[in-house]
Protein backbone atom coordinates (compact mmCIF):
# COMPACT_ATOMS: atom_id res chain seq x y z
CA UNK A 1 0.00 0.00 0.00
CA UNK A 2 0.97 3.86 -0.27
CA UNK A 3 3.62 2.87 -3.96
CA UNK A 4 1.02 4.49 -5.78
CA UNK A 5 1.59 8.25 -3.35
CA UNK A 6 5.66 6.49 -3.17
CA UNK A 7 5.78 6.77 -6.91
CA UNK A 8 4.54 10.40 -7.69
CA UNK A 9 6.68 11.71 -4.61
CA UNK A 10 9.55 10.17 -6.62
CA UNK A 11 8.96 11.47 -9.78
CA UNK A 12 8.73 14.84 -8.02
CA UNK A 13 11.83 14.67 -6.17
CA UNK A 14 13.65 13.47 -9.20
CA UNK A 15 12.86 16.41 -11.34
CA UNK A 16 13.60 18.77 -8.40
CA UNK A 17 16.99 17.40 -7.85
CA UNK A 18 17.26 17.63 -12.16
CA UNK A 19 16.23 21.08 -11.89
CA UNK A 20 19.69 21.20 -9.08
CA UNK A 21 21.74 19.54 -11.30
CA UNK A 22 20.77 21.52 -14.45
CA UNK A 23 21.62 24.45 -12.99
CA UNK A 24 25.28 22.97 -11.75
CA UNK A 25 25.91 22.10 -15.00
CA UNK A 26 24.89 25.46 -16.81
CA UNK A 27 28.06 27.31 -14.90
CA UNK A 28 29.90 24.40 -16.36
CA UNK A 29 28.12 25.11 -19.74
CA UNK A 30 27.25 21.28 -20.00
CA UNK A 31 23.75 20.65 -21.85
CA UNK A 32 20.45 20.60 -19.94
CA UNK A 33 19.37 17.20 -18.94
CA UNK A 34 15.57 16.51 -18.98
CA UNK A 35 13.51 13.74 -17.32
CA UNK A 36 9.34 12.68 -18.27
CA UNK A 37 8.13 10.48 -16.25
CA UNK A 38 4.41 8.12 -16.79
CA UNK A 39 2.98 6.59 -13.85
CA UNK A 40 0.70 3.22 -13.71
CA UNK A 41 -0.60 1.08 -11.32
CA UNK A 42 -1.04 -2.12 -12.91
CA UNK A 43 0.11 -5.78 -12.41
CA UNK A 44 3.20 -6.45 -14.45
CA UNK A 45 5.78 -9.07 -14.93
CA UNK A 46 9.19 -8.29 -13.88
CA UNK A 47 11.78 -9.81 -14.16
CA UNK A 48 15.20 -11.47 -15.68
CA UNK A 49 13.91 -12.91 -19.57
CA UNK A 50 15.60 -15.14 -21.89
CA UNK A 51 17.93 -17.85 -22.91
CA UNK A 52 21.20 -19.00 -21.23
CA UNK A 53 23.41 -16.93 -23.26
CA UNK A 54 21.53 -14.01 -23.11
CA UNK A 55 19.07 -12.61 -20.24
CA UNK A 56 17.37 -9.06 -19.97
CA UNK A 57 15.90 -7.99 -17.23
CA UNK A 58 12.56 -6.26 -18.04
CA UNK A 59 8.92 -5.84 -17.18
CA UNK A 60 6.69 -6.91 -19.52
CA UNK A 61 2.46 -6.45 -19.70
CA UNK A 62 0.01 -3.63 -20.38
CA UNK A 63 0.42 -1.60 -17.91
CA UNK A 64 3.58 -1.02 -18.82
CA UNK A 65 3.09 -0.10 -22.27
CA UNK A 66 0.12 2.39 -20.63
CA UNK A 67 2.99 3.93 -18.48
CA UNK A 68 5.22 4.26 -21.61
CA UNK A 69 2.56 6.29 -23.45
CA UNK A 70 1.69 8.24 -20.56
CA UNK A 71 5.70 9.36 -20.45
CA UNK A 72 5.53 9.90 -24.36
CA UNK A 73 2.37 12.29 -23.82
CA UNK A 74 4.08 14.59 -21.60
CA UNK A 75 5.34 15.63 -24.60
CA UNK A 76 2.36 17.04 -26.47
CA UNK A 77 0.63 18.25 -23.13
CA UNK A 78 3.88 20.00 -22.03
CA UNK A 79 4.12 18.43 -18.48
CA UNK A 80 6.77 16.46 -17.19
CA UNK A 81 5.38 13.73 -14.93
CA UNK A 82 1.68 12.11 -16.23
CA UNK A 83 -0.63 10.17 -13.67
CA UNK A 84 -3.36 7.31 -14.87
CA UNK A 85 -6.10 7.81 -13.28
CA UNK A 86 -6.21 4.48 -11.44
CA UNK A 87 -3.35 6.21 -9.87
CA UNK A 88 -4.78 9.64 -9.42
CA UNK A 89 -7.71 8.03 -7.70
CA UNK A 90 -5.22 5.84 -4.90
CA UNK A 91 -2.82 8.93 -4.46
CA UNK A 92 -5.40 11.73 -4.24
CA UNK A 93 -5.30 11.97 -0.41
CA UNK A 94 -1.96 13.47 -0.85
CA UNK A 95 -1.80 14.69 -4.22
CA UNK A 96 -3.57 17.69 -6.13
CA UNK A 97 -4.17 16.02 -9.97
CA UNK A 98 -5.73 17.80 -13.09
CA UNK A 99 -7.25 16.03 -15.94
CA UNK A 100 -5.34 16.61 -19.74
CA UNK A 101 -7.34 14.14 -21.63
CA UNK A 102 -7.51 11.42 -22.97
CA UNK A 103 -4.53 8.68 -23.39
CA UNK A 104 -5.97 5.93 -26.08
Amino acid sequence: QGHQAAACRAALQMQASLMRLNEHWSLEELPEVRFRAGIHTARVLVGNYGCDYRINYTALGDGVNLASRLEASNKVFGTVVMVSESTADIAAMEFQFRKLGRIL
